[in-house]
């Protein structure tokens, strides 16, 4: 269930003279906020600290000196490290970093039936709220960071907006995304959808909805996917925009029925000429939950999101010279 309040674009944090935007979008069963949150790390630190000031009550407790009580974590730091807010921010504060939410739910067992649209009128729904949000720095760089199936969402993004350059506002948009980072994108289907059916059968036992279309679109070498994968390719041509290509390194545990990894190498690459590959030590869902700024997952998007800003920052000097 994403709450109204994160549902849609949501500026996050505007940052410091922002010349690029990062838009983050969640995939299927996740959450803008929840799905880019490593909460472990929040609750090991206070067990941490906790041990700490535990140690030092007994030392001092034969003074009787005050000890500063340990309290338990804020509501914020209890939620947990999210990334994009809590570490990028500080490190890149010349970016304006933007989440992008939409109902994903394979079964909708919260708050009623769930949102039948699909992947493509979820694209469409953010292609024109992007329009809208940046229509007062239309030309503003623009990079997108999506997990699975939002990187589906991305590719339609593109699609459209190139299908539709000889408007202004489209042409703008499409001309001014600069890079995108996929994090475990099944391109070509992912072998263990199978697993989604078997959820949506139960969901439709318990006389719950389902969203039919997400799954279908999900199915492997499925048509609609494989026309996207091809006219993909052709706005990388076009535009010849940076792409970073994430791949998860560890299997699924704890998941009867599941073991492996959920989107295969083979299905996250695009193996296009201007793809850079890296893998994340992670499975599908922890490959975007980053523990803090020295995690090694982090230190990648981050030189990832920070080499892209130089880029910019040398064509913002180039075109200013050449005036």
């Amino acid at each position: 269930m994403v709450e109204p309040d994160w549902n849609g674009l949501k500026v996050l944090v505007d940052g410091n003279d922002p010349i690029v935007d990062v838009v983050f979008i969640h995939g299927l069963q996740g959450h803008p906020r929840n799905s880019w949150t490593n909460s472990r790390s929040a609750q090991a630190e206070y067990q941490k600290e906790s041990r700490s000031t535990g140690k030092l009550l007994s030392r001092f407790r034969s003074s009787k000196q005050d000890i500063p009580r340990q309290d338990a974590p804020t509501k914020s730091s209890s939620d947990g490290v999210f990334w994009p807010v809590d570490l990028l921010s500080s490190d890149i504060q010349n970016a304006r970093i933007i989440s992008f939410g939409y109902s994903s739910k394979v079964f909708g067992f919260f708050y009623g039936a769930n949102n039948q649209n699909s992947l493509f009128a979820h694209a469409r729904n953010l292609l024109e709220e992007l329009i809208r949000l940046r229509r007062q720095s239309s030309e503003r760089k623009l990079i997108f960071a999506a997990h699975s199936m939002g990187g589906l969402i991305v590719k339609d993004v593109l699609r459209r907006a190139r299908s539709l350059r000889d408007r202004s506002e489209y042409r703008q948009l499409y001309e001014s995304t600069f890079a995108c980072i996929f994090f475990g994108t099944p391109h070509r289907g992912s072998d263990k959808t199978s697993w989604a059916l078997l959820a949506r059968r139960l969901a439709l036992l318990t006389l719950k909805d389902s969203n039919d279309k997400l799954i279908r679109n999900l199915e492997p070498n499925d048509e609609a996917l494989n026309i996207l994968r091809e006219e993909f390719s052709q706005v990388l041509g076009d535009q010849r925009i940076k792409l970073h290509t994430l791949q998860e390194e560890r299997g699924i545990s704890g998941v009867k029925g599941l073991s492996g990894k959920i989107v295969e190498d083979f299905s996250s690459a695009l193996d296009d000429v201007m793809e850079r590959k890296q893998g994340i030590d992670a499975d599908h869902r922890d490959m975007i939950r980053f523990s803090g700024a020295s995690d090694p997952g982090y230190r990648k998007v981050k030189g990832i999101i920070e080499g892209a800003i130089l880029d910019i920052e040398a064509e913002m000097t180039n075109a200013t010279e050449s005036e």
